[in-house]
């Protein structure tokens, strides 16, 4: 199928913006997010990270396309389905090493939401395993993620994927779409 970035891409314009603390939430994004969906999920199989110790593509597949149309920004997605991870696991913070704010748009219906920790973590570039056992994390906030909707935060904070059921995880992808501010 063809799709047109201009029209795939096209944000919503009764999309609406909700502030709090420091971060942001903007629900309804796109005009047309199950196209987008849909695209991801026909075009794009799970590829392998190398990493110290990686198990993408025996414990979970962990695959981030990036899409560059002429005329168009840079596109970059992250889609993660689990196959062995069990609920004590979540992804190991980190920070994204811009001065700006990241933005996480989700674009899939199962996708938990995204973690916000205390304390310091390594860049993204810098991590060697992907999963850390929950207990031994300390969230500040848990953003809950709703389909077609953006929460944005500083760059500087820690922060991972989450997944409250890994279970799930196993029958559906967690698709999401990340940009990086200045």
């Amino acid at each position: 199928m063809f799709y047109d970035p201009k029209e795939l891409f096209e944000l919503n314009p009764d999309r609406e913006v909700r502030e709090f603390n420091r971060f942001k939430q903007i629900i309804n994004y796109y005009k047309n997010p199950h196209d987008i969906e849909q695209m991801l999920l026909d075009g794009w199989k799970p590829t392998k990270r190398k990493l110290v110790g990686d198990s993408n593509g025996k414990n979970y597949y962990d695959s981030k396309p990036i899409l560059q149309f002429d005329g168009y920004e840079t596109f970059k997605f992250n889609l993660f389905k689990n196959i062995s991870l069990t609920n004590e696991y979540q992804s190991v913070p980190h920070i994204d090493g811009y001065t700006g704010t990241t933005e996480i748009i989700y674009l899939s219906k199962e996708n938990g939401g995204t973690a916000l920790y205390k304390g310091s973590a390594k860049q993204s570039s810098e991590i060697e395993n992907d999963w850390m056992i929950q207990t031994e994390l300390e969230v500040l906030y848990l953003h809950r993620g709703i389909f077609n909707s953006c929460f944005i935060f500083p760059s500087n904070i820690p922060h991972g994927f989450y997944i409250k059921d890994q279970e799930k995880q196993k029958e559906f992808w967690r698709i999401t779409q990340v940009k990086f501010n200045a």
